[in-house]
């Protein structure tokens, strides 16, 4: 008889243990699953910030500003991934309402690696950071030096100093704002240290400086080609010509930044031309030059001058 109870006492902890590792392993709730399908779908479309429902861009300017969204990826089928300016990323459904996993807080959570906090863009020699930015950092920041100087996709111009500080200036060197230290997350898959990280491949390495394979940035050793990915393949998909813009032809350009180029630049041979999803030109030209210009043709940006 003792042996039959012993027997039953050691079933019912068995029963116990199993019981209570299967209440452990908590599952995803339905916003975490949904967030996870849209970071690991293989089917993803690239879009402008104008293409996005209004009530994305009305949710980021009311909760984010003055970051602005830098490109957005729909994953057809179960919602958008809306990547700003400084690396964060947040999440949205079909209908272009707002993801909340434990509120906006934990968006704040969703950041691309240590190192972007602003910083993605076109990565320039430091000596073509133009002088009323220098002079503000200068003023504000002394005994600081420009560590990264970075043409952003939107057109801005980001800074980092050498104590980390990011600064972010628009096209005319006006301040825009001091960017925040990365929160976390890395930007591969899902589930670091209860962050969600992303499944796209892009990086973040500044060594490639003037570069002219086709892409602005810096050398991106993830992804195929050194173009943005996304999906089950460690980003491996190419899914746009660059970041944040689609390249263009150099007969594709309005006739006034032709004539711009050719007045100003009429040696150089141009290497690159993208128009952002905001709607600039960017254009890359020999000898590390850098030309940004709205969307009417007006120079916002010439690091050559």
């Amino acid at each position: 008889m003792k042996n039959v109870l012993s027997v039953l006492l050691a079933l019912a902890i068995i029963a116990l243990t199993v019981s209570c590792n299967k209440d452990n392993a908590v599952p995803l709730g339905p916003e975490e699953a949904l967030i996870e399908n849209i970071t690991t779908a293989n089917l993803v479309d690239l879009l402008a910030p104008s293409d996005v429902p209004s009530q994305i861009n009305g949710f980021v300017v009311a909760n984010f500003h003055p970051y602005q969204i830098e490109m957005v990826y729909q994953a057809k089928g179960y919602g958008y991934e809306v990547m700003l300016e400084n690396g964060m990323c947040v999440f949205f459904d079909n209908d272009g309402s707002h993801i909340d996993h434990d509120g906006i807080h934990d968006d704040w959570s969703n950041m691309h690696g240590d190192d972007y906090n602003c910083m993605m863009g076109d990565h320039m020699d430091i000596d073509m950071c133009p002088m009323n930015i220098q002079n503000f950092i200068h003023d504000n920041y002394p005994n600081q030096g420009i560590r990264e100087f970075v043409v952003k996709p939107s057109g801005k111009l980001s800074v980092a100093l050498n104590d980390e500080t990011v600064l972010m200036f628009n096209p005319t060197g006006e301040l825009v704002t001091e960017c925040q230290l990365n929160f976390g997350g890395n930007g591969m898959g899902m589930g670091n240290n209860g962050h969600h990280m992303h499944d796209h491949g892009f990086g973040i390495n500044a060594s490639g400086l003037c570069d002219s394979i086709g892409n602005p940035g810096g050398n991106h050793p993830w992804g195929s080609g050194n173009m943005m990915g996304h999906g089950g393949q460690n980003g491996g998909q190419n899914d746009g010509a660059c970041w944040g813009g689609e390249s263009i032809e150099l007969g594709d350009i309005p006739a006034t930044i032709a004539s711009y180029i050719n007045q100003n630049y009429p040696e150089s041979e141009v290497l690159f031309v993208m128009q952002s999803y905001h709607g600039y030109y960017m254009i890359r030209l020999e000898d590390c030059v850098r030309l940004v210009f709205d969307e009417n043709g007006n120079l916002l940006f010439d690091s050559g001058h």
